[in-house]
């Protein structure tokens, strides 16, 4: 897995997306490191802290930023050791949601289930949160990181995380319900993404 995600990342910086790509160790092995203590060396990319306020303004952007990963993951040409995700079958456990939340979706359960069913998979990043995003001054996402995961499934499943990590950096941040309900970044990423 591994020199998998050693070529996968290759393979993404030569379509041109910022990424960390492995650096091979003097022995050349992409470990540094006794086996049990090793570790895999990667470049430091550059990269800002921007407070909640001013993420807002740049959701379109990283939004942006993630359809370029997921085309240019979706023409890597070899096979990946990778795992499927299974989204429909994790849709229909029990799912941790506040109550309000999970009212609403045991109503659409069904409908959800089968709209993602059909869905095309592909290499997604599989982790994608705003801490696995890289931004700059003034207004740029300077690359991603944290490809470790790397599953196949529909890309809605990065979205997906992005967005509900989102929702739940804003709640655990002493957001009121108001706050809440004014999801300005949703439609600014989602703008970005498409």
């Amino acid at each position: 897995p591994v020199a998998d995600e050693a070529r996968i990342l290759a393979h993404l910086a030569r379509l041109g997306v910022r990424v960390a790509e492995f650096l091979p160790t003097d022995r050349a092995t992409l470990y540094a490191g006794e086996v049990e203590d090793s570790f895999i060396l990667i470049p430091r990319l550059a990269s800002d802290h921007f407070n909640a306020a001013e993420l807002v303004s740049l959701e379109e952007k990283i939004g942006g930023a993630l359809a370029e990963l997921h085309l240019a993951l979706a023409r890597y040409p070899w096979p990946a050791n990778s795992y499927a995700e299974q989204l429909s079958e994790s849709l229909e456990q029990d799912l941790m949601l506040p109550p309000d939340v999970a009212e609403g979706f045991t109503r659409r359960r069904c409908g959800m289930t089968a709209a993602l069913a059909d869905l095309p998979t592909q290499l997604i990043h599989g982790d994608l949160t705003l801490e696995n995003v890289l931004l700059r001054r003034p207004a740029a996402v300077s690359g991603f990181i944290d490809f470790d995961h790397l599953p196949l499934v529909p890309r809605i499943w990065d979205v997906a995380k992005y967005l509900s990590r989102r929702i739940r950096l804003r709640w655990r941040q002493g957001s009121t319900a108001s706050d809440l309900g004014r999801l300005d970044y949703f439609a600014c990423f989602l703008i970005g993404y498409h």
